[in-house]
């Protein structure tokens, strides 16, 4: 889902709630706006299914909506934004109890520590970075990152599709992180 589509989910869902005055809508679309892509990363950061990811968005995007009253003007609405998000992680987590996850609470804490003591410059310019980087791939190589991450496709599919074992696909996949690691270190250095 873009943040386009997010925007008007938005407005459709909350058309019907009064406004405590007529900007409030305004000033929580445009800090939403301004930090979604931010807030993504972070629920991507703390879910191994992309699935996930957009119902988390959908979810927190909502209560972010029903408590802006009490977000604080002028502090850090993206750290308010990704304790809501992860709140709602959590919330999934214990939802899907019986379902394996790669993470624990423990570690949906420690990352999400991580990410709060960062300044979202810092993260907009790892962002970049690795936009640049994926664009000085080869097209194979761009293209399997975009199967894996993007499209959310299992190794197992991208193997199937493209002739190769699933080994192989892994290791490609572990080369690639390790090329985009260190190109994305180099440019943020």
């Amino acid at each position: 889902m873009d943040e386009k589509d997010e925007e008007d989910r938005l407005l459709e869902a909350t058309a019907n709630q009064p406004l405590e005055d007529e900007g409030q809508l305004l000033r929580f679309l445009n800090l939403y706006n301004a930090h979604y892509r931010q807030m993504y990363v972070f629920a991507r950061t703390l879910l191994p299914h992309g699935n996930d990811v957009d119902d988390i968005m959908q979810e927190a995007s909502l209560t972010l909506w029903r408590k802006f009253s009490t977000f604080q003007p002028n502090t850090n609405f993206s750290a308010w934004a990704y304790k809501v998000i992860r709140i709602e992680v959590l919330r999934l987590f214990q939802q899907k109890k019986r379902e394996r996850y790669l993470f624990d609470e423990e570690f949906i804490d420690i990352v999400a520590t991580k990410f709060l003591s960062e300044s979202n410059d810092s993260i907009q310019d790892r962002y970049n970075a690795l936009l640049e980087c994926v664009k000085g791939l080869s097209s194979r190589m761009q293209e399997l990152i975009s199967d894996r991450y993007f499209r959310n496709r299992s190794v197992a599919e991208i193997a199937a599709t493209n002739g190769l074992s699933e080994d192989t696909v892994y290791q490609q996949l572990s080369r690639v992180r390790k090329t985009l690691r260190t190109c994305v270190l180099k440019k943020t250095k």
